[in-house]
């Protein structure tokens, strides 16, 4: 499984369920604020 993502240029990043449930949240805060500040509609 490994090498198949690094064939794909991804890397492999192993991590806890509390991590990877920052990292969602972090990324979502990130988004959700990016795109109220550019007023980005689904239309």
């Amino acid at each position: 499984m490994v090498a198949a993502l690094n064939e794909d240029g991804l890397t492999p990043n192993p991590s806890s369920r509390e991590d990877l449930a920052k990292f969602i949240s972090k990324k979502s805060a990130t988004y959700a604020k990016l795109i109220k500040d550019k007023n980005i509609t689904e239309d």
